[in-house]
């Protein structure tokens, strides 16, 4: 999704105007991070994976990962967890 390009550390990233690139990833980690309620235009949208960590919930993790990626129009193509790490690929329908 092309949206208002974002530096690393959330801010809006300015070169003499408002620049515009992919944000796709930045959208990802911001439902990855986020409680469900921190988004007042959606409520129910957010993962917070930080909830999972050290947990034997493996497969709600992934469950609750698609099913909040599916609310902001994203498509999973494949989504795994492999040795610890979160191994996902996935795009806006639209695209």
């Amino acid at each position: 999704m092309r949206d208002i390009a974002v530096k690393e550390d959330g801010d809006i990233y300015l070169q003499e105007d408002i620049t515009y690139a992919d944000t796709t990833d930045f959208h990802k980690k911001n439902v990855l991070l986020a409680k469900p309620g921190d988004f007042k235009h959606a409520p129910e949208v957010g993962v917070h994976v930080r909830n999972y960590i050290n947990s034997n919930q493996k497969e709600t993790l992934l469950r609750t990962i698609r099913r909040n990626f599916l609310k902001i129009g994203l498509e999973v193509v494949s989504l795994r967890i492999d040795s610890g790490v979160l191994i996902e690929e996935s795009r806006y329908a639209n695209n």
